[in-house]
């Protein structure tokens, strides 16, 4: 690990604070206020691109006319995960219990990624319709 890498990660948090802050919500461990606010925005601050991610393998799918019920069911579970990880807010807005907030946004982070994973390997793998072409003059 390069200095700069190990000063980054001082200062900004990654998928491995989240983690080992989860690790210790689950076994019972006392955690510093401070570090669940940051491991929520690391949360937060996944969701735009794992929606992007979703719309992109959707485009995809529309685009390459692929109509398999395993593509759909795919894109359907990553936009309910998506939904999850934007309901983060507004749970820890409610007054709900920031680590329970924390450890289902994480979840629904990872339910998404996996969801648009499988879109998309699903997407690749079908069948292609049949192509069209036409002649040139």
């Amino acid at each position: 690990m390069s200095f700069l890498t190990a000063f980054e990660n001082i200062i900004e948090t990654t998928e491995t604070d989240v983690l080992a802050l989860i690790a210790n919500i689950k076994a019972g461990v006392a955690v510093v206020e401070s570090d669940l606010e940051n491991a929520l925005k690391w949360v937060a601050s996944n969701a735009p691109q794992i929606a992007s991610d979703v719309q992109n393998v959707a485009a995809l799918v529309q685009q390459a006319g692929i109509t398999s019920p395993t593509v759909t069911k795919a894109i359907q579970d990553a936009n309910i995960a998506v939904a999850a990880i934007n309901a983060v807010a507004s749970a820890q807005n409610s007054g709900a219990s920031a680590a329970q907030v924390l450890v289902s946004g994480y979840v629904a982070v990872k339910q998404a990624t996996a969801a648009s994973a499988t879109a998309a390997v699903a997407a690749v793998q079908a069948p292609a319709p049949a192509a069209t072409t036409s002649a040139s003059a």
